[in-house]
């Protein structure tokens, strides 16, 4: 079936995504996952769509519509979730831009990293008024406070207790093997399987409670003081409070122990450059086991704030309450 696009060309360079998608005219094979491999032929793009540019209405040829983004310097591309052909004619701009610009292109999707708080907040709030049932993120197809939301969030995540390197690498490793396959196409179980080895032991939790169930977790900073030490550094504690609960579709939550490692920090006071918390004079991650606990951080500067998981990389149902001021002990 022949379907028609409507793209308008911007003054930019940007290209829209992506993985397990198709490009024109191409017959590939690749592992479909590790040990497995599968082969298909891709029908031309060109086939399947007709592009009208947006101002005029002209019609335009695929290669006609490639030339004229090459010239551009940013280009947006939108897409209808779950839709193959919009996700095909994607890669092939993508990949007709590499072409045409030597390799020059520049490839953003939409993520961010902090202010992270207004993702969870949308989440949260997602989740209260759902009327039908909550999907694991693995899961889910057409809730956005989900895959938007929540899975910008888990990504967020994801990078930092694997770190970026690990988890670039990973991500590269399942686009390059899966990039060209077609029926049946990749899912987030494949996904899984790239992202998974990655993951060090210590953390090999957090796929399952960020991925393949629904996981919150309640952290509270309670208390915090600091003394001076002898060679005139600063011990810091802080009173903490955690749980964890798993949740069914319909938001039953239930508690389950408590045994992650989770972000603990200590901050300054606030400068230019630093985060609305205050300069980070420390920043660890702590293995946290009990609901209640008291955690012991050394800094060399005078601390003003203290906090768990004080930057909403887990899925907190209540973040609110994750810092607490500092004061002297006997002051």
């Amino acid at each position: 079936m022949r379907r028609e696009v409507t793209l308008r060309v911007t003054a930019g360079l940007l290209a829209g995504l992506l993985a397990g998608c198709s490009v024109p005219g191409t017959t590939a094979t690749g592992p479909a996952g590790p040990g497995e491999a599968r082969s298909w032929a891709a029908p031309p793009v060109a086939h399947q769509v007709s592009v009208r540019d947006g101002r005029s209405g002209e019609r335009l040829g695929f290669e006609e519509l490639l030339e004229r983004l090459a010239a551009a310097q940013v280009v947006f591309l939108g897409e209808t979730h779950t839709d193959e052909t919009t996700h095909r004619a994607q890669l092939a701009i993508y990949e007709g831009l590499l072409e045409r610009r030597d390799g020059r292109v520049v490839l953003a999707l939409e993520m961010f990293e902090r202010d992270v708080q207004p993702a969870l907040d949308a989440y949260l709030q997602g989740r209260g008024g759902e009327l039908i049932e909550e999907l694991p993120l693995f899961r889910v197809e057409n809730q956005g406070y989900i895959h938007y939301r929540k899975g910008s969030l888990v990504t967020y995540a994801i990078r930092d207790y694997i770190g970026e390197e690990a988890f670039n690498a990973a991500m590269f490793r399942y686009v390059r093997d899966l990039r060209f396959t077609g029926p049946p196409y990749t899912t987030s179980l494949e996904y899984l399987d790239y992202l998974e080895p990655a993951v060090p032991p210590e953390y090999e939790s957090i796929v399952e409670d960020l991925f393949r169930t629904i996981t919150l977790w309640d952290f509270q900073a309670k208390e915090g003081e600091w003394e001076r030490t002898e060679d005139g550094r600063y011990l810091v504690r802080m009173t903490v409070e955690a749980r964890k609960y798993r949740a069914d579709g319909q938001g039953v939550e239930t508690e389950i122990p408590m045994d992650d490692w989770v972000d603990v920090a200590v901050f300054g006071e606030e400068t230019e450059d630093s985060p609305e918390e205050g300069r980070v004079l420390a920043m660890e991650k702590r293995r946290v086991s009990e609901a209640e606990g008291v955690i012991e951080i050394l800094v060399d500067e005078e601390p003003r704030q203290v906090g768990i998981d004080p930057f909403n990389k887990l899925i907190d149902r209540n973040p609110g309450n994750n810092l607490v001021r500092v004061r002297e002990v006997g002051g």
